[in-house]
């Protein structure tokens, strides 16, 4: 259990006992050192609980790992001590056994043993075999009674058992920090002095005392905190930032062994089911070879359903391609050498390949640890090119050279001998989404016209396409017109919206036409219009608080194109002018010209165009470079907007 988190299942199954009289209690095991004792502090925080105590020990001597578990808190309201009379515990009973040791509750300085009154409910999720992409846990949630403000709960149990994916290597990370303060955390692992496990604190984020000493061939790590609290509880940071510490313990020392491990459980053994699949293709399909290879990863990404999205790479071992066809369903892994069966049958070379959805570039930081990694892609070499294919894209392109590849960066190439990550280069085309807004503008007195060309390109072509397959287009309709209707609140449909999906260049494009009423707004005696890079101005965000102590995360990848299109009545003199501003966060462009639409121009009427350009070039800012990012913001606020106005008489 991690302090106060809580998860929601589905429980099928429930069984009630008391404490004493299952197998789960077991008085606490010789191996456990001396107990941290708690201490109370004079000072009371904010909140309904306190954390007094978390001590984790880790016993890593013996063939099965055991580790034990103390928590201590204190209910400081009536709804912190209602929350307080039920504790949960998560184990996977397949290969783990769970012990509880202690359960007390301190009231005015009296402890109270609660171990025969609380009651058990011991609630699983139900499996079948064939369906085994769910991990296998329980969870033990005990129950007390008689819980008042004021009283200090305190339970300790251990869990013995190992991961038997993992076979003769351990990997473990121990958290030692959390959002809210603890007043004491404890860590104790005891490791054998003979042994290549190494525990370390994972970028020194740990602001504790970690020391460790050797005594009768057991190396002991001790690892303590007071008043530790970490993170802020800050939106909008980047995914890959993490505040929160960790005791790493580990056996992997290099990125090889992360691929001498993973390599058996990535094995392909002749399966037939995919043979006759990648016969079939490559019949099909004989005189392309490239056709091929699309399809056979269209059929990993769609014909298999995508279950266990949570699943770690140490979740369970991924079934072989011919068991996942026949059950239709797989997650990330095995859907992934799927299509590395397939691609392999029609003669292509194709390899899986460890990568972070989380860290993705700064993965090279991470510790050599399979907790670096939460997702399985694919690497194609063909015709001396390379791409890096997800098996959970969906709605690709159906050309190899126009697929939206993976941006994951960094990945870690399951290959023989390879010890090193590999770079996975950014490709697509340079502007994803681009937004024509071309304006037929009367006088106030008369309707104006808006037409709407909106190209999306790459993997924004695909996620469109994604969304489109499953959304009627007066939906579409709804959800675009809804958003001019912000702009203008006399605005209607014109036509109905034009969808066309080019799949072999991988582009969308929507057209959406409108009548305006209210284009021009009335303020005394003049008329006024003025016109903004909206779409590119949606990318200008700043966060929703402007004093932060950690990175603030914003931006898109990719180029982001606006262009409005006027077509005024009479003339109008324009004097053209173009602002442009870079700085180390992005790049922003916008530029007001007369149009020069040659043999079309109509006699009496002033054509202009307003560009917008923006391109992100990082992802986040630093906290301590945000007021510079804010000014940059501002800047680009002040010169997106252009004001038309003419007299009302």
């Amino acid at each position: 259990m991690v302090l106060s988190r809580f998860y929601v299942i589905v429980l099928a199954f429930f069984s009630a006992v008391t404490l004493a009289d299952t197998p789960l209690y077991s008085p606490t095991p010789d191996w456990v050192g001396p107990h941290s004792t708690l201490s109370i502090p004079e000072t009371t925080p904010a909140g309904d609980r306190q954390y007094l105590l978390v001590e984790t020990q880790l016993n890593l001597t013996t063939e099965t790992p055991s580790q034990f578990k103390r928590i201590a808190f204190k209910a400081l309201t009536a709804k912190g001590a209602k929350k307080a009379t039920t504790l949960s515990i998560d184990f996977v009973p397949a290969h783990e056994v769970l012990s509880v040791h202690t359960v007390t509750v301190t009231r005015n300085g009296e402890i109270q043993n609660r171990q025969d009154k609380a009651s058990i409910v011991v609630a699983s999720i139900p499996q079948k075999r064939e369906s085994h992409l769910y991990v296998q846990k329980q969870r033990l949630k005990l129950t007390l009674t008689d819980v008042q403000q004021g009283d200090i709960i305190d339970y300790s149990y251990s869990i013995t058992g190992k991961n038997p994916v993992y076979g003769n290597k351990y990997d473990q990370n121990i958290r030692v920090g959390w959002p809210v303060k603890v007043e004491q955390s404890t860590v104790r692992i005891l490791v054998p002095e003979a042994s290549n496990l190494v525990v370390n604190n994972t970028d020194q984020k740990a602001k504790g005392t970690f020391n460790f000493n050797q005594q009768d061939g057991i190396t002991t790590y001790l690892y303590e905190e007071r008043q530790g609290q970490y993170g802020h509880g800050e939106s909008q940071q980047p995914l890959w930032y993490d505040p929160y510490p960790v005791l790493h313990v580990s056996n992997f020392q290099s990125w090889q062994d992360i691929v001498d491990w993973a390599l058996p459980t990535f094995s392909l053994n002749g399966d037939r089911s995919t043979a006759a699949i990648a016969s079939d293709i490559a019949a099909r399909k004989a005189d392309n070879k490239e056709a091929q290879i699309v399809e056979a990863i269209h059929y990993a990404q769609h014909r298999i359903q995508h279950l266990g999205k949570d699943h770690a790479l140490d979740s369970h071992p991924p079934s072989n391609p011919d068991d996942v066809i026949h059950q239709g369903f797989g997650d990330n892994k095995e859907k992934a050498l799927l299509m590395v069966a397939l691609l392999r049958q029609i003669g292509v070379s194709a390899t899986p390949a460890l990568v972070s959805d989380q860290w993705k570039g700064a993965l090279r930081s991470r510790p050599v640890s399979t907790s670096s990694f939460d997702h399985v892609i694919v690497k194609i070499e063909h015709m001396g090119k390379a791409w890096w294919i997800d098996p959970l894209s969906t709605h690709q392109s159906s050309k190899l050279d126009t697929l939206a590849q993976s941006d994951h960066v960094l990945a870690l190439v399951l290959k023989q001998g390879n010890n090193a990550l590999e770079s996975v280069p950014i490709s697509g085309p340079d502007v994803l989404h681009e937004v024509t807004q071309n304006f037929i503008i009367n006088k106030a007195d008369r309707d104006s016209f808006l037409t709407v060309t909106t190209l999306m390109r790459g993997k924004e072509a695909e996620k469109w396409r994604h969304y489109l397959h499953s959304t009627p287009p007066i939906e579409v309709s709804k959800l675009f017109s809804s958003y001019y209707s912000r702009h203008f609140n006399e605005l209607a449909v014109l036509n109905p919206i034009k969808i066309s999906d080019d799949k072999a260049a991988n582009q969308i494009e929507i057209i959406e036409s409108y009548i305006i009423r209210d284009l021009w707004q009335q303020k005394e005696s003049l008329y006024h219009l003025t016109i903004a890079g909206d779409i590119v101005d949606d990318f200008l965000v700043r966060p929703k608080k402007t004093s932060r102590k950690t990175p603030f995360h914003f931006g898109t990848d990719g180029k982001i194109v606006q262009r409005v299109q006027l077509s005024l009545p009479e003339e109008w003199q324009i004097e053209p002018v173009e602002h442009q501003i870079s700085n180390p966060f992005f790049e922003y462009r916008s530029a007001l010209k007369p149009m020069n639409r040659a043999g079309t121009n109509v006699p009496g009427k002033t054509y202009i165009e307003a560009d917008y350009h923006y391109q992100a070039k990082t992802r986040y800012v630093p906290p301590a470079r945000l007021k510079e990012y804010l000014a940059q913001i501002d800047l680009a606020w002040k010169n997106s907007e252009y004001e038309f106005v003419y007299p009302v008489n």
